[in-house]
């Protein structure tokens, strides 16, 4: 081969060769997520509340964006930094934690602090959505602090360098506090329905770890509550009670709120919700009632089906004021009757409710009556 040719043939070889070279480093996206604490159960932990030596697990994603090129072995570490108040539950097997098909986890005491750091054992593939988990532990140190995490490009072992296509996701940060004051529930939702005289009461929850029961209270002037039950907690978050509108409960207005009781029985309690404190039957909404308003002391009220049936069986006529106390109560056996004559005796100037209760499933319902 003569010297022009080798002159011409060098360089291009040495091009070629460089460009193979420069071919071998690999580009893609390492990236982290926000970080999650929960108890044994999974359900997620309000880190500002995690009592003194309690147990929680620690998640945290682990992410190739990249949907096409995978994260080749030895190229990067996964380094997470459980600041001053945490630290590894020694009953954890940390050879066996999630992820451990790809990651290498060891720990270290790094400035004061456990740090675990996961090193890329094997290649993670392009599009990879998974969860690193870890038992970790309060320490008895009260205050706040923090755990960071770092999915870190660090080439230490590779032939196959990598390149970080976005850098800014790499990190992220999660603040804690170890205190003895217990998290308060939260009540998200509280709703209120009704039919005839059965009412339903649905209510949701957060932060309910430390909740032993709910009990659902009812007033009827809003300032003195009566249980109406109770309801252990649950691993749920959402809650249902029914109940049935009787004397002791029926009211023109009734107000229903939750009080959560705690493991150490200090409680809370949700907002309140105001509900009609009547039957509202569809059987019941045919009747009539008149004269109303009432303008003497002898007046007969007469309670008429019109043209909807009679009244057969049996059936309580209750009269009450606006705060539902029950000034009177009369049970009536009628036999194929089409109305009722009440006489509801001696009242004074102001409004009342009349309450006609079926016993055999015959329909109820109230009406508001007015005595001039």
């Amino acid at each position: 081969m003569s010297q022009a040719i080798l002159k011409i043939a060098i360089p291009c070889m040495l091009f070629l060769l460089l460009s193979v070279q420069g071919n071998s480093q690999v580009v893609t996206d390492p990236a982290t997520g926000q970080m999650d604490i929960t108890d044994q159960n999974g359900v997620s932990l309000n880190a500002n509340f995690i009592a003194p030596a309690e147990i929680v697990t620690l998640k945290i994603p682990v992410y190739n964006l990249n949907q096409l090129v995978g994260l080749p072995l030895g190229t990067c570490k996964f380094i997470i930094s459980l600041g001053n108040n945490m630290v590894l539950d020694p009953s954890f097997n940390l050879a066996a934690a999630p992820l451990s098909n790809y990651f290498s986890w060891t720990t270290a005491i790094a400035a004061g602090k456990l740090q675990i750091t996961g090193n890329l054992i094997s290649a993670l593939p392009q599009d990879f959505d998974g969860i690193a988990a870890f038992k970790i532990k309060a320490t008895n140190i009260l205050g706040t602090s923090m755990i960071e995490s770092d999915f870190l490009v660090t080439n230490h072992n590779t032939t196959t360098p990598l390149t970080d296509e976005d850098p800014n996701n790499n990190t992220a940060t999660l603040t804690y506090t170890v205190t003895t004051q217990t998290v308060p529930v939260t009540f998200t939702n509280l709703f209120l329905t009704k039919k005839g005289c059965r009412v339903q009461v649905n209510f949701t929850t957060e932060n309910a770890i430390n909740v032993n029961r709910y009990e659902i209270e009812l007033s009827k002037d809003a300032i003195h509550y009566i249980e109406l039950g109770e309801i252990a907690r649950k691993n749920t978050i959402n809650y249902q009670y029914d109940f049935t509108l009787t004397d002791a409960t029926t009211a023109p207005n009734i107000f229903i709120r939750i009080k959560s009781v705690d493991q150490d029985g200090s409680f809370g309690y949700s907002d309140t919700k105001k509900l009609s404190g009547i039957c509202d039957d569809k059987k019941a909404d045919l009747l009539r009632i008149y004269p109303n308003p009432i303008t003497d002391q002898q007046s007969s009220l007469v309670i008429n089906k019109g043209d909807q049936g009679v009244f057969n069986g049996q059936y309580i006529i209750s009269l009450m004021d606006l705060g539902g106390k029950i000034i009177e109560k009369k049970l009536l056996k009628l036999n194929n009757v089409q109305q009722i004559n009440y006489r509801p005796g001696i009242l004074s100037a102001g409004t009342y409710y009349i309450k006609v209760q079926g016993l055999d499933d015959t329909g109820n319902s109230a009406f508001k009556i007015l005595k001039l």
